[in-house]
């Protein structure tokens, strides 16, 4: 798993490079996820996660293999021997031997009962600078699984991280998507500002040009004047809305704000909606949730994390054997080594039979733990069945509302045509026909935000069942 996803992330890697440098160019949807996916800061973290697991795995595997250590000391003397020293080596006993045997040792005073020493003179032959060396190796027999599972616990944390992975590239996946069309609409309610706009212009003319002959009223041309201008200011306000819903765009997918980016795509309504049974729809959320995953591996981790809590009473077996050398403190002959080699080997073993409780209440916490995991697993599936509906009705509102949408433009249109020419020859006023393409622009634009609604609420089902 680890080098799938490894490539994975390479090969997306490589392919937002290429999209990024050229970002002048017109960006697909998918182009965007690449894009998004290189460049988010959670993708890199979550990458460099995993790196850290990748070590404590080894780290863990390590404590299983023997250990070898080595010590090695110098000493120095200080002042250093040199030349004759006389050294006291006996006592003279003599005298007191004598008063023994001639019966008068009881009448010496006490404080003249002290014995002379005796000294003599010798040559300094060791060496003032003393070397030694050691070396140990250890390794553990018998732990009652405690570093198995140590190492256990290092794997199952970092298959958590991977699903933490996951359900990054998800959320990602899901944001873009959405501002992606958030962006598309926006574009397109522009279009269809510019369009209205086209054709008030085309009718202010008109209305000009039937004022100066004197078969309108100046009034028809003041209001018609008044509407363009509004819908040149509502195009304003809109253009700021699509800069806004772009820029984030931009940032999602890292491509810095001032840069202009062009979407390839286009708003086009689905041709056919038919959402599969709630009940699958649910279950197949709560099958790729990346959170139960992830809380999942959680408890595996704890009940491993069990087993070496209950070990810590089972006595541990070890294996040592050493190697000591060193030079003797007094038997060289001045600037020679005099190297005596010692060994050892040991085997012992170690059983903690009182802990005051510890592992005890290591083990209640530890079980604490788990239930409240398992508390947040089916609080996690209670919300999910619960988003999964709630998604899936706003899904299906979001197209009717596009089927009445596109009725809506097709009647309004159609009502303008037959209302202007009517104007044309004099049988509706100006008023009513500014009214009817009024209601063509919001038609339009009520059609775009309802598209925009749908892919939304279509990216964000795909985010709850897909993984």
């Amino acid at each position: 798993m680890k080098k799938n996803i490894t490539a994975s992330i390479s090969i997306l890697i490589l392919t937002a490079l290429a999209s990024l440098a050229s970002a002048q160019e017109a960006l697909t949807l998918d182009q965007c996820v690449k894009m998004a996916l290189q460049s988010n800061l959670r993708i890199e973290t979550a990458g460099e996660k995993l790196n850290e697991l990748d070590a404590a795995i080894l780290e863990a595997a390590a404590t299983q293999k023997p250990k070898l250590s080595a010590t090695g000391s110098y000493t120095r003397l200080i002042p250093q021997p040199s030349g004759s020293q006389r050294v006291p080596v006996a006592a003279n006993l003599a005298p007191f031997q004598n008063a023994i045997d001639s019966g008068y040792f009881g009448m010496i005073p006490r404080d003249k009962l002290f014995a002379p020493l005796v000294y003599q003179d010798f040559e300094a032959t060791m060496s003032g600078n003393i070397y030694s060396l050691g070396l140990t190796l250890n390794h553990v027999l018998y732990s009652g699984g405690k570093i198995q599972n140590a190492k256990k616990i290092s794997e199952q944390s970092r298959e958590a991280a991977e699903w933490q992975l996951k359900s990054a590239i998800r959320e990602i996946r899901r944001d873009v998507t959405k501002a992606y069309y958030t962006a598309l609409a926006a574009k397109t309610s522009i279009t269809a500002l510019d369009n209205a706009i086209s054709l008030m212009e085309v009718m202010v003319k008109d209305l000009g040009n039937a004022v100066d002959v004197g078969i309108r009223g100046e009034n028809d041309l003041l209001q018609a004047k008044v509407q363009l201008a509004n819908q040149r200011l509502q195009r304003k306000q809109a253009a700021t809305g699509a800069q806004t819903a772009h820029d984030y765009l931009s940032t999602l997918i890292g491509v810095p704000v001032n840069t202009p980016v062009t979407l390839a795509e286009e708003m086009i309504a689905p041709e056919t909606f038919r959402l599969p049974e709630l009940p699958s729809l649910q279950a197949k959320a709560r099958d790729v949730s990346t959170d139960i995953k992830a809380l999942e591996k959680q408890l595996q981790i704890l009940e491993t994390s069990l087993l070496i809590t209950d070990a810590a009473n089972i006595p541990s077996v070890f294996a040592s054997a050493g190697y000591s050398g060193g030079q003797s403190a007094g038997g060289a002959e001045k600037g020679k080594f005099t190297w005596k080699n010692n060994g050892t080997l040991t085997v012992g073993a170690q059983w903690d039979i009182y802990d005051g409780g510890a592992v005890k209440h290591k083990r209640a916490q530890t079980l604490s733990q788990k239930r409240q995991l398992n508390l947040a697993i089916e609080n996690i599936k209670t919300n999910l069945d619960l988003a999964v509906k709630n998604n899936c009705a706003t899904l299906t509102d979001a197209y009717e509302s596009l089927e009445v949408d596109i009725e809506n433009i097709a009647q309004t249109k159609r009502s303008y045509e037959i209302s202007y020419d009517k104007f044309q020859v004099g049988l509706m006023l100006s008023s009513e026909v500014l009214n009817e393409q009024n209601k063509i622009l919001q038609a339009e634009i009520t059609y775009y935000a309802a598209l925009s609604t749908y892919y939304s609420r279509l990216a964000d089902l795909d985010y709850l069942i897909n993984e």
